[in-house]
């Protein structure tokens, strides 16, 4: 299988163990509910009564299906690893590179988006008259914003690192689809867990 099969795949045990945790954390399939009504206690001409509620399902072999799981995560864990080793680039180097310029230039755009402005108003200020008295008066406020960095810099920081994100996604994506993973997976992605447990299901 390609590496990007391979990440699905891990994907998809993933999603399995958490249908099969979701399974087993219900009462109805961890728990058997036995109900003994006592009649003979009242009533010693009426025979006592059992009933015993369980799951459907064999449930020791779905616990047994959790440590398969666990041991083909593994499994597929360590083919991918070793496909990595193989591959010419280091494949978590590039995502690691590509995320942290990611974050950069988010704040390039930002900071490319800042317009300087002037904004005008009017304010109150307080002075005395030749009487003496305190009194009011209005004047004009002007507030100048300019930009306080070189935006020809930030422009071509962004042009070059989105060109520079660009070839190292398209070279992941490409290394995705052609680096081959030595493994044989034991489940087919389409099937689902209650698919694969209906073969669990005690016979009565």
């Amino acid at each position: 299988m390609i590496l990007r099969e391979a990440f699905r795949y891990q994907n998809y045990l993933s999603d399995l163990r958490n249908s099969l945790i979701n399974f087993l954390y219900r009462d109805e399939n961890s728990v058997v509910v036995t109900t003994n009504r006592l009649f003979s206690v009242v009533d010693k001409d009426k025979a006592d009564e059992k009933e015993e509620v369980k799951s459907e399902y064999d449930i020791n072999k779905v616990i047994d299906l959790i440590n398969t799981i666990i041991t083909e995560k593994k499994a597929i864990t360590e083919a991918i690893s070793t496909a990595k080793k193989n591959c010419e680039y280091d494949i978590d180097s590039l995502l690691e590179v590509n995320k942290f310029e990611d974050s950069i230039l988010n704040l390039l755009d930002s900071l490319n988006k800042i317009e300087g402005k002037e904004t005008k108003s009017t304010d109150i200020d307080y002075k005395f008259n030749i009487n003496g008295e305190q009194v009011s008066y209005r004047y004009p406020t002007k507030i100048v914003r300019t930009i306080n960095f070189d935006r020809n810099k930030t422009k071509g920081m962004s042009k070059e690192m989105q060109k520079d994100m660009t070839d190292t996604s398209n070279l992941i994506d490409k290394l995705n689809v052609t680096v081959e993973v030595d493994f044989e997976p034991k489940f087919d992605i389409s099937t689902n867990l209650s698919d694969i447990i209906e073969g669990f299901k005690v016979v009565k």
